[in-house]
């Protein structure tokens, strides 16, 4: 019976195909994704935990600068910094394009520090209710009810949230690519004429028309190689963002389906009150899930910090290569 209850609460297998970027096409930097992802996190996670396990962001008055208090750089620093960054009228879009992203990945940030929050919350109930299930197993008690509602650690922020930030993220990432491939196609452009009209030159005028070419405005193009670059360090650091938010949305929807098929079973024995064998059928089955549970939450726990760790590393990153010499 309960192996039918399990199947009739799962997903469609097709509701667990992500859509993915087609990194080929992008041509992601992977030496760049194993440098954050093989770097030491040890500090940052110790204070992250440090952090979320601190009883006084429970009560704070001011929810919102606590969620925000593990982004670095801060967005003041940001904003400051874009409002005294000029901008040629022609590159306009670049500021709209780093203060989106800058935006999606504080946004992303808050979200994860509210999920580690409501996995703390977790942990903290945990050896409560390992005990309210050893005593309903030995008392073969009906009240069920005491833990019909496990507290679910992934109910807020829920998939809805999940997919907003996703969507953001593939929108900036689809401006950005289109950018920078405006960029180098113009690059690519410059250096054609330059050769053509050097090689012209060249056998007009000679080799002094050909310098002078050169050194003409328009046939410059170290401003559009820093641009390129500033574009492409954006986008990776967007780019790893949507990875991180998928994974983590599969993880979260996992954990969720899990307690919404124990709250399933809970109430079906709640309804059937009069057959005491079956509370010791659901305490078993609850357990078993709980151990898989369990499992997952401190899987999605390390994703979560790696990825907090990994916006920041980003977003100091884009900071410096947006920043004056």
């Amino acid at each position: 019976m309960w192996a039918r209850l399990r199947s009739a609460s799962k997903r469609e297998k097709g509701r667990e195909k992500q859509e993915t970027i087609d990194h080929k096409s992008f041509n992601v930097n992977e030496e760049y994704i194993n440098t954050l992802r093989t770097q030491s996190n040890a500090e940052f996670f110790a204070k992250t935990h440090l952090f979320i396990s601190d009883p006084s962001i429970h009560t704070s008055s001011k929810p919102d600068l606590i969620i925000g208090a593990l982004l670095e750089p801060e967005q003041d620093v940001i904003s400051s910094t874009l409002e005294s960054l000029i901008f040629p009228s022609a590159i306009s879009d670049l500021k709209l394009l780093l203060t989106n992203y800058f935006d999606i990945s504080a946004k992303a940030s808050k979200f994860c520090t509210q999920l580690l929050r409501n996995i703390n919350k977790y942990h903290s109930n945990h050896q409560s209710i390992e005990e309210v299930l050893e005593t309903i197993s030995k008392s073969k008690s009906l009240e069920l009810d005491s833990i019909a509602l496990l507290a679910n650690p992934v109910s807020n922020p829920n998939q809805a949230d999940f997919k907003l930030i996703q969507d953001r993220c593939s929108l900036i990432l689809h401006r950005l690519k289109s950018r920078r491939k405006k960029v180098a196609t113009r690059i690519k452009l410059i250096k054609c004429m330059k050769k053509l009209l050097g090689f012209c030159f060249t056998l007009a005028c000679g080799l002094v028309a050909l310098k002078k070419i050169s050194n003409l405005k328009y046939f410059k193009t170290e401003f559009l190689k820093k641009m390129w670059e500033q574009l492409d360090v954006v986008a990776k650091g967007t780019y790893i963002l949507h990875c991180d938010f998928d994974t983590m949305s599969r993880l979260v929807a996992w954990i969720h389906d899990e307690f919404e098929h124990n709250n399933m079973i809970i109430r079906h024995c709640m309804e059937r009150k009069d057959n005491k064998c079956h509370v010791q059928g659901v305490v078993k089955e609850i357990k078993n899930s709980r151990c898989g549970i369990i499992r997952k939450v401190e899987e999605l726990e390390e994703h979560v910090c790696l990825c907090l760790a990994t916006i920041n590393r980003a977003r100091v990153l884009v900071m410096k290569e947006i920043s004056p010499p």
